[in-house]
């Protein structure tokens, strides 16, 4: 996930990160190509494509088993959740989320997923929703306002939810009322640089621009 908005996501070099599978990030550029980043060296290797490019990827996850997934999508035809091979990048698809502005996604405890949804998209602006999602029915539910625009990347420490957006920055996300508190209020962290962000298995918190870095999570 990309600019002060998830509105001007740009595919050249928009990332999303997933959780750390041993020792490799995967991360998809907005145009449906997967790579992996060694988290030691930062160094990027093309993986491959997803098959489908009709429509922008915003979002990427991964499942306890490893499991890859990502949404794609625009507000006409709304977005979809897809399986992504992680030793091809092909994608299969899974189910439609009857929303037209998913703008990241992360599998939470108990392989739950969850989606920030941005109502306005593609104007700029709207408070973004938090819901979960059924991958096998394609039900959704929403949880609440997150009372914040812009969140262009989350992912799950345990059972926190954390997510990066361009005006609060770094911020923590209650998912029993979708609402959403900036970690610092004092920092603001890298302005607008932030594409996405992932956390390893313990604790540690990568965040990806032009480059890879660590973040701390307490102090942004």
């Amino acid at each position: 996930m990309i600019l002060p908005s998830f509105t001007f996501l740009l595919i050249s070099w928009g990332l999303l990160a997933s959780p750390l599978l041993g020792q490799e990030i995967y991360v998809l550029g907005g145009g449906g190509d997967l790579h992996s980043i060694d988290p030691n060296s930062g160094t990027l290797t093309f993986i491959g494509l997803t098959g489908h490019h009709d429509y922008i990827w915003t979002g990427l996850t991964q499942d306890s088993q490893g499991v890859l997934y990502g949404s794609t999508g625009n507000w006409i035809v709304g977005f979809s959740i897809y399986e992504l091979d992680p030793s091809t990048g092909q994608g299969t698809y899974v189910n439609h989320t009857g929303l037209t502005g998913v703008a990241c996604i992360a599998m939470g405890p108990n392989d739950e997923l969850f989606l920030a949804h941005d109502p306005l998209f593609p104007s700029i602006g709207g408070v973004f929703d938090l819901y979960t999602f059924d991958l096998a029915t394609g039900n959704k539910s929403l949880v609440g306002s997150t009372g914040v625009e812009a969140l262009i990347a989350m992912d799950f420490n345990g059972p926190d939810l954390f997510a990066y957006n361009s005006i609060e920055h770094l911020v923590q996300i209650n998912t029993s009322t979708g609402l959403a508190a900036d970690v610092n209020p004092n920092f603001g962290g890298p302005l607008g640089a932030t594409a996405s962000l992932c956390f390893d298995d313990y604790g540690a918190l990568y965040y990806v621009d032009h480059a890879l870095w660590l973040m701390d999570r307490t102090s942004g």
